[in-house]
Order: C-alpha cells, then structure tokens, then sequence
C-alpha cells in the first residue's frame, strides 16, 4: 500500500483516525482536556471491564455465526457414508429456515436444533459441532431478549413505581472511604519529585479537599475528578491509584443517587419509554439525545442497572465486521518444506552418520472457536534417512523414515494475542539393511541385540524430533507473535482505553474456512443503533462492512478538541503505508499546517446508496506561524464499481465554510474568509483528491508479494460494503532453514 489514493477511503479514515489518536495518547499530562475521560452513562461509572462481561451482540450477529459454522458441519459431513442422515437428525433444513427468517426466528426451533447437537455420538465431538454448540446458545438467549417495545413498556411500568428513599448515610460512608483513599495515592505522587504539582492542579487535589468537606458534595464535579483519577490510574497504574479512583466512583454514583427525587426519575422513564418506541420505527437523531440524556441521568444515579443494560444490547450494534478467509489468514505463511541435511548424532551408545531429507508443509489452520478466534501455525514433515551406526560391537547400516506433525495454537480475544506452548509428535519407522558385527563377537548375538535395540531406537528418536520441532515453533512464532500484540496493546487497545472509549464488544470467531471480527465504536452517548449490515456475495478472500457511525464515533473518541499537525500525522502514518503518504509530503517545511479539532463530531463520515461525504470540522488553523480561524471542510464523492475497482470521484471543490455557515443561504464570505479558504483549499485538495480507486492491494512491499483484488462493493444508507479476492500468484517452495544445492549437518538432540 503505497498512499491513501490506493487504499478504500474509509480504511484509509479508520487508519488516519487511529493514528491521530496515537498523538494525543504522546501528549503530556498537563493538558486536562485530552485525557479527562468523557463520561459514558452506561457503563463508565459502574465499572465494567472494556473486555468482559458485555451483553451479546443482536440476534442477526449471532445468525451470522450460526450460519458460518454450518458451512463447516456440511463440509465435514460430506465425507461421511451416512450424510443424509446425520443432516437429517441434525434438523439442518429446519436451521436453513430459521436462518432465513432474520430477526423473526423461533426461540423454541433453535433450542430444539441445539439438543441435537448435544446428542452422544463420537462424531459430535469434533471442534466444528462444539462451535455450533457454543452460537446456538448465543443466538437461542439473543432471540429471547426483550423488543424495543417490550422495554418501553417495562419502563413504564417502573416509572409507575415508587421507590424507596435512598439509605442517608451511604454517601458520608462513601465520602469517607474518599478520605482514606486520598492521603496514600498523593503522598505517591510527593515522592515522585518535581513532577508532582502538575499532577495535583490536573487532578484538582484542591477542589476535591472542598467537596469532600460539604454535606452535599456536587455530583457533576465529583465526576469530573473521577474522571481525571481514572485517567491517572492509566498512566500510573499504583494500588493508590486504583484505590482512589474506585472510592470515586463510588462516591459520585451515591452523591447521584442522594442528589435525585421519586418525580424526576419517573420522568425520565417515561422519556425513555417515549424514545425506545420511536426506536422500534427509526432511531432519530432526537430519538438518540433523548435515549443518551436519559440512561445518563439513571445509570449515574445507579437506577435500573438491568434495564439499561437491555436497552444497551439492543442498540450497541456491530458498526465495523471484517472477514478474511483462511486462504487469505495463511499468505505468507503457507509454503511448502524441503531440506537436505547430513546426520551425525549418538543414540544409546550407537554413534550415527549418514544423509537425510526432508519434505513436508507449514500451514496456518483456523479451528472452530466461539466467541474469541482460535488458529495453529502447524507443521507436517516426512524426514527420510540412510546412516550408518558405529558402536563396540558391530557397524549397522539402515533406513528410517520419521512423519512429524508439529503445532501452536494462537488466540485473540479483546484483551489481545496469546499463544500455548508448541506440540509435537513424531512416528518413525525404521529397517536395518546391513550388521557387520566384529569378528570376535558372535553374529547371532549382535543381530539378537541391534534387533531388540531397535524399537526403544525408534522412540529415542521420535521423542528427539517431536522436541526439536516444537523447540523450533515456539522459538521462530514467540518473537511474531509478541510483536503482534505488543503493536495491538500500544497502537489500538491504549489509547481507546485511556480515554474509557474501546469497543464494549469485540467479538471474533473462526471455522475452518474463515475468521470474522465484529466491533460496536459506541458514540458519546453509549449508543450505536445501527441496521443489520449488507450481504455480500459468498466467497471473498477479504470482506470489511463499515458502518459510518464506526468512523464517527471513533473520530469523536480520539479527535475531539485535539491539535494535531502535518508532521505529526506524517510520522504517525509512515508505518502504515510504508512511506509518507502523498497528500502529506510537503516539501516546505514554513508552511506546515496545524489543526484544532473541534470538540462535537470533528471529523464525520455519511455514506448513502450513491457516495460519501466526509467533513472535518476544525476550530484553529495554524500556517507556519500564522493562525487562522476555523472552519468546516467538506468533501463529496461518487462512488462507483468499474472494471479497475471502485472509483471515488469528487463531485466538486472542497466546500470550505466557517462553523454553521449556509453556503446555500446566498451569503458571502468576508475577505479574510476568502484568503483563508484559498490557502487551506491548496493545501488539504492533497489530503482530498479529486479521485481516488480501490483495486489493487499489495500486503507487502517484495516483488513476488500476494495482492488483493477488489471483486465488489455494496451501499446502502450508512453502510459500505468491500469484497476483495486474492490474486493468483506463484507458490513459494522454500523453507526457513532449507538451502537450495548445498547441506548442512544437524543434531537432532
């Protein structure tokens, strides 16, 4: 990949975007408003694991997986005698419907599907039926969760309700762990040297001194300080930290709850009730406000946690899915073993030398695992030798044929890559051609005892070769594989977490034939009522649906009130793209640009039927050192599927308007207006080209380097669609360690 004009527009958004998020987690901790965390009502002041304990993805999902999985029992299947029959027991046409049926599915068929495949038979073991095992009872619980009406009405039904007064003397006991918890975490900081003051003014030391002193703390401020302790406890990760912010947490949420009134929560019940039914037809943007003022003001009260967390299932829906076949997953590293190597090595006081060679195949497999995604880097190899033996009775000749399969097991989960200790298992079978025993022994004694030495030979052997190989996988994958998750832990999962924004579910699967990974990017408000996503065509080597609210909320997330420069963007994206992208390589260094993001949506993404529009809101510009006033940038494309991909085609010049300006009401621009839209118009046309194509894909940078394809693409309101396929490309024969025309002498111990 070479620059942004040669990757999908919307991968290149989510890549700048993540980027730019990477500055901001660089920047130092005295500028509060880029790392308060924002309060997020449902699941920010209660606490949960970013990566646990989250409610299922919507039935549709689950139906995804579902149907992923039959693919594989049909293909496993097929090689039995008695197919028909086992499909016939398994209800396989029944599922076929229920699947067919969406979100109208019955409960009751699903569950009788998923006894099936609880039945006692051998075959129902196999990793492809604990998989359906696994969705099922996922879809079957998914299909059994309330409707948006459904929680309407039980909202009513509890605003009907009254409560009970809360208990007075829970806040002074939560003031009061505050007041323990405090002392210990800043007489830390003190020991730290100068650095401490900058961290009590971020952290307002002060002002919490004054609300804990009050008898009615301000619940909106304690939140605030929670929030920026909670940011401390990202980047100072101390039981004293952890302490502290968990004492606020709990604080703010009973200051809350002591600070409401029967009438107010009633109220916003029935306003939540209000806008779940508008939900059931279409989640509006007023809909979504009121949803959002609502579970903030009753989740930061502590109130109605259950039903929260059913309106959450229902609207945090996947807005990002990505499916990679294993053809695809297994690129670089499926290729094919060959090695010739010479023997010299001792087993049971038997000195041997000789020639061996081997063939055989390194593989990546995906293994049927729900709901976390599960691959093994395997290895078979056949080694085929010819030695000679020496020992103090006699010279043996003889021939030994070693099959080793070799694996190890790889696992994603949200939290990010681990691995399991390689394994290893060897067979070998071996025949001596020749004993030449020395001539004051006895021929038949000697062959008595190379004969009977030979099967305990063989073992020695095996074992050696089964070490050896798994030895070789967890040393050449080890270092791969904490590259892996060390670039995902820094680059991806931080950043979000510091600012209390990763992903409430990310959910990743495999069967054999492919892996998929699903993503809910929550907005502000918690929410991400999205449509189910566009079906693509069966058979993709790459498939990545990308819902507009993904980039949206992502960019809210990481951009919002940032200041980012060309040259930090530059350097952020070199990795990337190998090299500076070309809409950011600019040869005069005087005239950098620098950007101040605005706080509401600074950079959104709308994507319909015929295109996208992407506008980035900025509040300051800055031209080596001139400083600009802000203003809104908006660029629109066609897009549209040719023989050479999909093709953006911009349908005018960059719209550049201060904030909330008409360019429809007929009103001019001031002269300085002018001058600025000129210059910021040269300049970010690089970033925003008239057209740009999505065709060829390059996963590396070496000549004979696999490429992928774009097949085709599909639209609708908020959705956009990629397929891609993997171009034919020649089979690599080589190995790690073979070397082609000459030898090399091995151990096997």
């Amino acid at each position: 990949m070479k620059s942004l004009r040669q990757t999908p527009l919307a991968a290149g958004l989510i890549v700048l975007i993540t980027s730019c998020g990477q500055l901001i987690a660089a920047q130092p901790a005295q500028n509060p408003t880029l790392h308060a965390r924002p309060a997020d009502p449902i699941t920010d002041l209660h606490g949960s694991d970013p990566a646990v304990g989250h409610p299922l993805p919507p039935a549709w999902h689950l139906q995804e997986a579902v149907r992923a999985g039959l693919v594989d029992v049909h293909q496993l299947l097929a090689k039995e005698s008695r197919a028909a029959d086992f499909r016939k027991f398994l209800l396989s046409a029944a599922l076929n419907a229920e699947l067919d049926k969406a979100q109208a599915a019955d409960r009751r068929t699903v569950a009788a599907i998923r006894s099936r495949y609880a039945a006692d038979h051998h075959l129902l073991r196999r990793a492809e039926f604990a998989y359906m095992r696994q969705a099922l009872d996922a879809w079957e619980e998914a299909l059994g969760a309330p409707t948006l009406s459904e929680l309407a009405a039980e909202a009513r039904q509890r605003a009907a309700k009254t409560t009970k007064t809360p208990d007075p003397d829970i806040l002074p006991q939560k003031l009061t762990a505050v007041k323990r918890a405090a002392p210990a975490f800043y007489a830390y900081l003190r020991q730290t040297g100068s650095r401490w003051q900058p961290w009590y003014d971020y952290l307002q030391k002060d002002e919490l001194q004054r609300q804990l002193g009050l008898k009615a703390p301000n619940p909106v401020v304690l939140e605030q300080i929670y929030h920026r302790h909670v940011t401390a406890a990202f980047r100072i990760p101390t039981p004293e930290s952890r302490r502290l912010a968990e004492a606020l947490r709990q604080a703010t949420l009973a200051a809350y709850a002591a600070s409401s009134s029967t009438p107010q929560r009633q109220a916003k019940l029935r306003a939540l009730a209000d806008a779940l039914e508008t939900c059931q037809r279409s989640c509006s943007r007023q809909a979504q406000a009121t949803l959002a003022e609502a579970l903030s003001w009753l989740g930061r009260r502590g109130m109605v946690p259950d039903l929260i967390q059913e309106v959450a299932r229902q609207l945090q829906r996947p807005n990002l899915l990505i499916q990679v076949s294993r053809k695809l997953a297994g690129v670089n590293v499926d290729q094919a073993l060959r090695d010739d190597f010479d023997v010299n090595d001792s087993i049971r006081d038997t000195h041997y030398v000789g020639s061996a060679n081997s063939t055989g195949q390194l593989f990546l497999a995906l293994d049927p695992s729900f709901p976390h995604a599960s691959a093994a880097v395997g290895i078979t190899t056949v080694i085929n030798s010819q030695t000679t033996g020496y020992n103090n009775a006699a010279t043996i000749d003889s021939h030994s044929t070693t099959e080793v399969r070799g694996q190890k097991k790889i696992q994603f989960q949200p939290q990010g890559f681990s691995s399991q200790p390689a394994t290893a298992d060897a067979d070998t079978t071996s025949q001596v051609t020749g004993i030449s025993p020395l001539r004051w022994l006895g021929q038949r004694r000697v062959y008595r005892e190379v004969y009977a030495q030979q099967p305990d030979t063989d073992r020695e052997v095996e074992w050696r070769t089964a070490a050896r190989v798994a030895g070789e996988l967890d040393r050449q994958l080890a270092g791969q594989i904490g590259s892996l998750n060390d670039f995902y832990q820094r680059q991806i999962r931080a950043p979000l977490l510091r600012r209390g924004k990763f992903p409430p579910q990310v959910a990743a699967r495999t069967t054999r034939g492919q892996a998929s990974l699903s993503v809910t990017q929550t907005g502000p408000d918690g929410l991400a009522p999205t449509g189910p996503p566009p079906d693509l065509q069966q058979g993709s080597d790459l498939a990545v649906r990308i819902h507009q609210s993904y980039v949206n909320h992502l960019a809210t997330a990481l951009l919002a009130g940032a200041t980012i420069s060309e040259r930090q963007l530059a350097d952020r994206l070199k990795p990337w793209f190998s090299q500076v992208p070309e809409g950011l390589q600019n040869a005069d260094p005087a005239q950098l640009w620098r950007v101040t993001f605005a706080r509401e949506q600074p950079l959104t993404v709308k994507l319909d039927r015929q295109g996208l529009a992407v506008q980035l809101r900025g509040t300051q510009f800055q031209v080596g050192d001139q400083l600009y006033p802000g203003m809104w940038i908006t660029a629109a494309y066609r897009l549209v599927d040719t023989a050479d991909g999909l093709q953006g085609l911009r349908q005018e010049k960059l719209q550049i308007v201060p904030p909330h300006f008409d360019p429809h009401s007929g009103a001019r621009l001031g002269a300085r207006h002018q001058v600025l839209r000129t210059m910021i118009r040269r300049r970010f046309e690089r970033l925003f080209p008239e057209q740009f194509l999505v065709g060829r894909i390059k996963l590396g940078e070496q000549p004979n380097t696999p490429q992928l394809l774009f097949d085709h693409s599909y639209r609708t309101d908020g959705w956009l669609g990629l397929a891609f396929q993997l171009a034919p490309h020649a089979a690599t024969v080589s190995s790690s360690q073979a070397r082609s025309g000459t030898r090399q002498q091995v151990s096997i111990e």
